[in-house]
């Protein structure tokens, strides 16, 4: 996975962050130091580069305005960075940090779903 230059990723967290689809006036709100045209030309170059897609397009003020998406989530963006060992041992030093009963059940859920399906697999 290539990395993203600065303005791509400011681009892709204003993105990553939202609930929703965003449109470029949206992104470039989140941006003010960023142009409109500036935030469109992202836009473009990340949806050619598969890391965004058009979710959806409405006429917004006598205008046609696209929507736009992650296709790469901020995790697999990040993972790409790490290797397999460190992964692990993040991932442990994650875990004997944490101080949130709820996320160490959700952990353990995970584990516990990972482990049925290797059975499954064997079975």
């Amino acid at each position: 996975m290539k990395t993203l230059t600065g303005k791509e990723f400011e681009v892709m967290k204003v993105l990553w962050d939202q609930n929703e689809c965003v449109s470029a006036a949206k992104i470039q709100e989140a941006l003010p130091d960023t142009s409109i045209y500036s935030v469109q030309q992202v836009l473009r170059k990340l949806l050619k580069e598969n890391w965004v897609r058009i979710e959806k397009t409405e006429i917004l003020v006598k205008s046609l305005t696209r929507f736009f998406a992650p296709v790469v989530s901020e995790s697999e963006y990040v993972r790409s960075f790490i290797s397999p060992q460190s992964t692990f041992e993040l991932t442990s030093q994650l875990i004997q940090e944490t101080e949130d009963p709820q996320a160490l059940a959700r952990i353990e859920a995970l584990i516990e779903a990972k482990k049925k399906q290797w059975q499954g697999e064997d079975g």
